[in-house]
Order: structure tokens, then C-alpha cells, then sequence
């Protein structure tokens, strides 16, 4: 009010305020559908050629664009998104975005390490992600979660005896995109 509406002061002040920072509140929103397909084409920093393919893509994860029919639109409730078939979805579309396996979607591994050419070792290539993707705000449970599944001979390909491979990049990816954290705006 002191501040006769200036939108300027507003935002200053609700950006600076103790409870916007909040833990309570701090990504404490579930991303939609949309939200969540459009943000892991941006930080994939994938090369969209046909739409078509991601526009089915939240059509299978119950977000068709401009299905619902109420003025109101789709919910922007948790609830209404996060159920195991929903986040089962949602790293499956992770996975296959990542791995450049979505028809009219290319990808380039060195986009996703945003530095060039990725480490060797998968512990740093898992380091260098999870900065790319999410600016280093990654649990602890998440990042060892991941840290595990890359010693899976099933993720890294390699056999017990057999000599190390590079990292697998679009699967780290795969897996940072499908992270609880990822999923939270």
C-alpha cells in the first residue's frame, strides 16, 4: 500500500520476505504435465523438429493441451499428478527424451553436459548433471539413489570383469530428469 501499487516494490518484497524462501514453501509445487515436459526440454536443451511426438507424450500422461473442458483448466493440485502410474510415466518420458529416443527430438550429450565433452567416470559425469540440471539442488538420498544405479551392469553395460566404460550420459540425464527434484517448481 505505501508503495501505491508499484509492481516493482511488490515483487522486491515478496521475493525477499522470510516465507517465500521458506522450506515449507520453496519448490514445495508439484510440476504439471506441461510444466514438466516443457522444462526438461529446456534443460536438456534438446532439438525440437516435430512437436507432435512431446504433444502426445502429455496426452498419455493425462494433460492433453486444451483437453479440459471447464474455463478453470486442468488441476494445478499435486494430488491430481503424482500417483505411481503418473511418476512411472514421467521417467519413462525422462528416459526416452534423454536417450533421444522421442521421434523429432534430437539430442546432443555434449548440450546436456553444457561444457563440452563429458568425464569418463560416471561419479563426476553425475556431478557435472546434476549442476546442468539442477543447478546442484539435489538430495542426498537422490544423488547416492542414482550413484547406485550406475554400478548396475544392466545401466552401465559393462561386464563384472570387463574394463570401464564411458558414462552414459543420456541415462544419467534420464534419471536426473525423473528425480523427485526435478519434479518440483
Amino acid at each position: 500500500m505505501k508503495q501505491k501499487g508499484d509492481i516493482r516494490e511488490v515483487l522486491r518484497t515478496l521475493f525477499h520476505s522470510p516465507e517465500f524462501w521458506a522450506d515449507g514453501a520453496y519448490r514445495a509445487k508439484i510440476k504439471t504435465p506441461l510444466e514438466f515436459v516443457a522444462s526438461a526440454v529446456r534443460a536438456t536443451g534438446v532439438d525440437v523438429t516435430d512437436a507432435m511426438q512431446l504433444t502426445r507424450q502429455l496426452n498419455n500422461m493425462g494433460m492433453a493441451l486444451y483437453g479440459m473442458q471447464p474455463p478453470t483448466g486442468y488441476s494445478m493440485k499435486a494430488e491430481t499428478w503424482v500417483n505411481s502410474s503418473a511418476l512411472l510415466g514421467r521417467m519413462n518420458f525422462a528416459v526416452v527424451l534423454s536417450s533421444g529416443r522421442v521421434r523429432g527430438v534430437k539430442v546432443d550429450s555434449t548440450q546436456l553436459m553444457r561444457n563440452g565433452s563429458p568425464p569418463a567416470d560416471s561419479t563426476q559425469a553425475l556431478a557435472a548433471l546434476e549442476n546442468a540440471l539442477l543447478a546442484g539442488d539435489v538430495s542426498k538420498q537422490t544423488h547416492d539413489s542414482i550413484a547406485a544405479r550406475l554400478e548396475d551392469p544392466k545401466i552401465s553395460q559393462r561386464k563384472v570383469d570387463g574394463p570401464l566404460r564411458p558414462a552414459d550420459i543420456t541415462t544419467i540425464a534420464g534419471l536426473l530428469l525423473g528425480s523427485p527434484e526435478f519434479q518440483r517448481r
